[in-house]
């Protein structure tokens, strides 16, 4: 490994501890001042953050997504979905229906852009990054009702993201016609949706089994974290193999742990104890990865699309809310905490540039990544503003 990529490492280690004095003056959430860490020490302005760091910012994004998911199943015992599964259900597939729509709609309407195109925008917006919106409950210890509704949510919505997005690709592929050699493209893209989540979910379920068993062969508890984090990551380097879904995987393998292991072995516990590194680093790259002078040059489909998505997903959350008869805080909050959208939204907009290369899919790229600028900057705070007029963190 070049040693710059170690010193840069350790800079950004240094950068992050050293601004917590900042944080705790300012109020912000740690999340997005880690992303502005990276906006200052990226390409886009003093550029003290190497290329080749940039560009292998992949390895401690997918492992600190597998940490992230790994904790979030921690929630979600049986007793605890059958409580409240239905109504996490609802609300996600409500509000990313009618992001869906308005987005679609709205940019179809005012700025006049093809069919294909316009679902495509749509299908994206409905995506949600989930990191950032956990992250936020975790560093100001939010608990109740609503951060229940919104831990599900979020996670929930990761999976029926991908299936919009691979649905209305494959629909947007044959209204175009020669952007896919298949003779159904439909059918092929919901088939490949529901192996990457349901593979994800199956991999995770029988990974968190085995990893259940462990305690019962290996007796020294000195080797815990080794197992745990060796389970964690192998589940994650299967899911890039196979193409299948790391949170979701990661998230099942939290899940069946959460419900299979009945001893005192503190599996989420020892990750708790190595993960902030992870997240440092993380945030600090998405930031240094983000082009904020894209911003600058954002076009009319982009400043539409980004009204569009934060008013469908606020409008959707609520009527899901309404329509399940949740609790005020629910109904008017839980918006706020959804508007969060980074790598997997990048990475339909990635696949929609190269097969869509002369029909839109240069400037769907273009917008999706300068909007993320925002929505990576401002949905911690949101998060952080919701969970606070729910009422389930102090400062």
């Amino acid at each position: 490994m070049d040693i710059n990529l170690i010193l840069d490492i350790g800079i950004i280690l240094l950068a992050a501890s050293l601004g917590t004095a900042i944080i705790e003056f300012i109020r912000l959430p740690r999340i997005t001042f880690y992303i502005i860490i990276g906006i200052f020490l990226g390409p886009s302005l003093f550029n003290l953050i190497s290329p080749g760091l940039i560009g292998s910012s992949d390895i401690f994004t997918n492992i600190a997504l597998s940490f992230i998911a790994f904790e979030l199943g921690k929630r979600f015992s049986f007793e605890h979905l059958k409580s409240i599964g239905k109504d996490i259900f609802c609300i996600t597939s409500i509000q990313i229906f009618i992001t869906f729509l308005i987005v679609t709609i709205g940019l179809f309407l005012i700025v006049e852009i093809s069919i294909p195109i316009a679902l495509i925008y749509g299908a994206i917006a409905c995506a949600t990054a989930p990191a950032a919106t956990i992250l936020v409950t975790k560093e100001y210890k939010a608990e109740g009702p609503f951060t229940d509704t919104l831990l599900g949510t979020v996670a929930l919505d990761d999976g029926m993201g991908i299936i919009m997005f691979a649905l209305f690709f494959a629909i947007a592929q044959s209204i175009v016609g020669g952007g896919s050699t298949d003779t159904n493209p439909v059918y092929t893209g919901l088939i490949h949706a529901f192996r990457e989540i349901f593979g994800a979910v199956f991999l995770g379920v029988i990974l968190g089994w085995l990893l259940s068993h462990l305690p019962k062969i290996i007796k020294k508890n000195a080797n815990t974290m080794i197992y745990t984090l060796g389970t964690i990551i192998f589940a994650t380097g299967l899911c890039l193999h196979f193409e299948l879904s790391v949170l979701l995987a990661n998230m099942s393998l939290g899940i069946a742990v959460e419900n299979l292991h009945s001893s005192k072995v503190k599996f989420f516990e020892v990750v708790e104890k190595i993960e902030s590194p992870f997240y440092v680093l993380f945030f600090v790259l998405a930031g240094a990865n983000l082009k904020v002078n894209l911003v600058s040059n954002l076009s009319l489909i982009g400043f539409l699309y980004l009204f569009f998505r934060v008013f469908g997903k606020l409008i959707g959350t609520y009527l899901g809310a309404r329509i399940i008869k949740a609790k005020e805080t629910v109904r008017n909050y839980l918006g706020l905490a959804m508007l969060p959208q980074a790598g997997v939204a990048l990475g339909f907009a990635l696949v929609v540039k190269s097969s869509f290369p002369e029909t839109g899919g240069q400037e769907v790229f273009f917008v999706i990544t300068a909007t993320t600028v925002f929505f990576e900057i401002a949905g911690p705070i949101l998060a952080k503003l919701a969970l606070k007029k729910a009422g389930e963190i102090k400062e």
